[in-house]
């Protein structure tokens, strides 16, 4: 993670921003394949998809009346930042590393991931993490242990 461009505080749209807000999830919603930034001089900039993506994704996210925060990655991640973005320790990253679950290079007597090793790493784990709770579901309803009705109740809380 790069501290330099985090922008920790979440940031809320305003109420007089609400119907520019709406029209901004509508515009980049639109079916144009290309979004273009037109500068103060008014030249016309085509936008990169990745910014366009992020800034949807922001914009939809202000929208539904949430605050953003920014957080910003390198592209080389340290086992601390691998550790962070899996929510594992450090033990757990460089155990997977040592298994052969994510590639890695030593630089300076350091490891370092690509990032989109780690994502790889991280979108296999989450399908595994799917299909196991799918099939420990399945497996308890055929036991009749899994009731789709069942109610939580203040009582069963002890």
């Amino acid at each position: 993670m790069n501290g330099q461009n985090t922008l920790r505080e979440p940031v809320f749209a305003g109420v007089p921003e609400a119907d520019a807000i709406k029209l901004l999830v509508e515009v980049l919603s639109a079916s144009s394949p290309q979004v273009k930034l037109v500068g103060g001089d008014g030249e016309v900039h085509p936008m990169p998809e990745s910014v366009t993506l992020v800034l949807q994704r922001v914009i939809q996210v202000m929208a539904s009346g949430r605050g953003v925060s920014l957080e910003s990655w390198n592209r080389d991640f340290t086992i601390a930042e691998a550790a962070e973005l899996l929510s594992g320790t450090r033990q757990f990253i460089i155990k997977l590393l040592e298994q052969g679950e994510i590639p890695y290079r030593q630089v300076n007597g350091d490891c370092r991931m690509k990032f989109e090793d780690v994502m790889a790493y991280k979108h296999q784990r989450d399908i595994q993490r799917r299909e196991g709770l799918k099939e420990l579901t399945r497996f308890s309803q055929e036991l009749g242990l899994y009731d789709l009705d069942y109610k939580f109740d203040e009582e069963d809380n002890h």
